[in-house]
């Protein structure tokens, strides 16, 4: 990633400029008399930032530049300061921190300040040709080049010379290079970046010259730019690119707003501190802070002072290594300390660097550690103090900050105490975070993060991660005592020596669910209502998962009132006989009868039926009072199977209303008749009934044949009867007929 840096410089120096009529900076006269003082004198500081003109519409504008991401803000119009459309050739004076340009096609030179002020220095004597890019070097000398032209301006005397001839290489910009006092620039025609010779002009095509990001629209550079690290930037159009110097490679920064008549500065020319870390570390990790010095300013510099002071825990491991290119002297002796304080002896100019390392503390719980060093001590022009630079940043003097991969070691324990039936406990440690993998230690021994089979007492473990990260902790097993509470509602017997009863559990509290129930010492179940239950005291016994038991005594009470029947004695009849079934019941309560058979009854649901029992018959009756309650009884009514049919042996159908008709008689015995036939003594049918009940004279013969009386005599009669109790008897016998 690239980044700007801040090039600390600050000198205003005042130049003796001969038979000029403007402003001399710092003399304080108001040279070109125009009633102001240090025209355009604000100096800039030289800190690295990049600065670009361009044009805005029909005015002329100067931008601060940010590369992440590409951004101009505006420093000021400089068609409204100073009254001009444009100029070319910026460029930024190490010596008096102010800017330079001149018109591209004229003489006409300009001076910009920090707030944007542009004055009018005049004009170099001769140099009207094309010229398009500018740059200052160490000692505040002005080069300009066009038409592939280096020349050299004095800015005091307003007079240039030319250095060497026509090259071959022509470039939109150019930029020197404090590291090697070299001027670079990038052709657009053939694509490629060369270096110049500031005392000879000669051209030196740099190796590689293929970039890799730039593609063929990429052109003409209007604004080239160094920073302390030795890379060239350039924006064209809305590319920013970064170019090693010494490959000519290009890279892609970023992209940003386009911009035209564009040309660009910075100051490159100072001290730069950065400090670096690579990857993700954890707690307790041992890390590599890189720090590397930019010395760009016009020598080397002894005796500056380093300061770093470590926060949070954080503890330097070792002292400074890795020493390259310079030496360091006072209390080096770092290791276990906090603060780093000591003398860089000697900074030449170029690049130095040191490591040191710093533990990371076990402790430390956030997820980034940013810190910064200081460099002091810095001679005049320079700015006396600088702070650090993260190099993998865009961010000018930003400070170094770096991730922690995985979070501190957090633990937390699950405690299983002893709880009734499960008589051990076990602690389960739950760590997170930490460096993996973890090693456990309790102090009864065990290795594993689940400690079993432990008696009450306390515990101790320690969890030690890869980087040697500790942590102990405790915990406690105890035995639990357990209350545990059962809710039950209670039905009770409905009737007087039922088994209707019943216990519902509602809910349990104390103890561990799920739980189990049992009644009276019956097997504990998961069931939760108990019923057919009688009379009595009833223990309910609660079980938690664990065993631990709890118990309740629940009473069900019964009706003191007890409904009872009595039925009529055991009785014993003739066949066809009705009797009445008087049933006795010991309430004035509406009863409900149920009679079973129900053969033979006058109605099986009232208390009192009229019975005529076909066959001998137990008769079981069921009574149910309001409250639902029953009760039953029963006799028996034995039936004598004899038969009860009487034919008379003589009738005289004469009409005097006594004995007119021969007709079958039976108290009850008889179903049906089947058949009833008369014959003479001859054998002759003279009558015939079928199909009829007994006791009915209309269903008997009155003597008469054919409609003709008979006259007396003997008759044979044949009847076919059923009973009652399904049987069928055949009876025959003589009649006499009696006139």
């Amino acid at each position: 990633m690239l980044k700007v840096y801040l090039l600390i410089f600050w000198i205003v120096l005042p130049f003796a400029l001969s038979a000029q009529n403007y402003d001399i900076c710092g003399d304080g006269i108001d040279n070109d008399n125009d009633g102001l003082i240090d025209e355009a004198c604000l100096a800039f500081e030289c800190d690295g930032s990049l600065y670009q003109s361009a044009k805005q519409g029909n005015d002329f504008f100067l931008y601060k530049v940010n590369t992440n991401p590409v951004q101009f803000i505006t420093v000021a119009n400089l068609t409204q300061n100073g009254g001009i459309q444009s100029f070319n050739s910026l460029a930024y004076n190490p010596v008096d921190n102010l800017m330079y340009g001149m018109g591209t096609n004229d003489d006409r030179i300009y001076r910009i300040d920090a707030a944007g002020n542009v004055e009018f220095l005049g004009n170099v004597s001769g140099l009207s040709s094309f010229k398009n890019a500018g740059t200052f070097d160490q000692f505040g000398n002005y080069y300009v080049f066009g038409d592939n032209t280096l020349r050299k301006i004095n800015i005091s005397t307003l007079t240039y010379n030319t250095i060497g001839g026509v090259g071959t290489y022509g470039s939109a910009d150019i930029v020197f290079n404090p590291l090697d006092n070299q001027i670079y620039g990038w052709s657009g025609n053939p694509k490629l970046l060369f270096k110049m010779d500031p005392n000879t002009g000669v051209q030196t095509k740099i190796p590689g010259n293929a970039p890799l990001a730039i593609n063929g629209s990429w052109g003409w550079t209007g604004a080239l730019y160094f920073n302390p690290q030795g890379d060239i930037l350039g924006y064209q159009g809305s590319k920013m690119i970064k170019f090693d110097p010494n490959t000519g490679i290009g890279s892609l920064v970023g992209t940003g707003a386009s911009k035209s008549s564009n040309d660009g500065c910075s100051c490159s020319f100072g001290v730069e501190m950065t400090k670096s870390v690579s990857g993700t570390f954890e707690a307790g990790d041992t890390i590599r802070y890189h720090f590397e010095f930019f010395n760009q300013s016009f020598s080397s510099i002894n005796n500056l002072i380093f300061d770093d002071i470590l926060t949070n825990g954080f503890k330097w491991s070792g002292n400074p290594y890795n020493l390259s290119n310079l030496s360091l002297s006072g209390n080096t002796l770092l290791s276990g300390t906090s603060t780093a304080h000591f003398t860089i002896d000697n900074l030449p100019q170029g690049t130095a660097s040191f490591d040191i390392d710093v533990i990371i503390p076990c402790n430390y719980n956030a997820n980034t550690y940013t810190n910064q060093a200081v460099l002091s001590n810095l001679p005049p022009p320079l700015k006396d103090t600088i702070l650090s630079d993260n190099p993998n940043t865009l961010t000018i003097g930003d400070p170094t900050t770096f991730s922690l991969s995985t979070p501190p070691l957090n633990l937390q324990t699950i405690s299983k105490n002893i709880i009734c039936e499960r008589n051990i406990g076990s602690i389960e440690l739950q760590a997170t975070g930490g460096s993996q993998p973890l090693s456990y230690l309790w102090s009864n021994g065990q290795t594993d993060s689940i400690a079993t089979g432990l008696g009450v007492g306390n515990y101790t473990v320690t969890i030690t991660g890869s980087t040697g990260c500790a942590v102990s902790t405790s915990a406690t097993i105890i035995a639990e005592q357990v209350n545990i509470t059962t809710y039950a509602s209670v039905q009770n017997v409905q009737c007087q020596g039922g088994k209707n009863g019943l216990i519902r559990v509602d809910s349990s509290t104390g103890g561990y669910p799920p739980y189990h129930y049992a009644l009276n010492q019956t097997a504990f179940d998961s069931a939760l209502v108990f019923d057919s239950l009688m009379l009595g005291n009833y223990m309910l016994q609660t079980k938690d998962a664990f065993g631990c038991r709890g118990q309740a005594v629940f009473s069900l009470t019964e009706p003191l009132f007890k409904l009872a029947l009595q039925a009529p004695s055991d009785t014993i009849v003739k066949i066809g006989d009705w009797i009445a079934g008087e049933l006795e019941v010991n309430t004035l309560t509406p009863v409900v009868y149920e009679w079973s058979p129900k053969v033979g009854l006058s109605c099986y649901d009232c208390q009192t039926p009229l019975i005529q029992a076909p066959t001998t018959t137990t008769y079981t009756i069921k009574g149910t009072d309001i409250l639902g309650c029953s009760d039953s009884t029963s006799f028996t009514i034995t039936v004598e199977d004899d038969s009860r049919v009487f034919i008379p042996n003589a009738f005289s159908p004469n009409g005097d209303g006594n004995n007119d008709v021969l007709m079958i008689y039976s108290p009850g015995d008889v179903q049906e008749v089947k058949s009833f036939r008369i014959f003479s003594r001859w054998g002759e049918l003279v009558f015939e009934q079928q199909n009829f009940p007994p006791n009915y004279a209309t269903y008997g013969w009155d003597g008469h044949f054919q409609g003709q009386p008979m006259n007396s005599g003997i008759f044979v009669y044949y009847a076919e009867i059923q009973l009652i109790d399904g049987r069928t008897e055949v009876i025959s016998g003589d009649v006499s007929l009696f006139r």
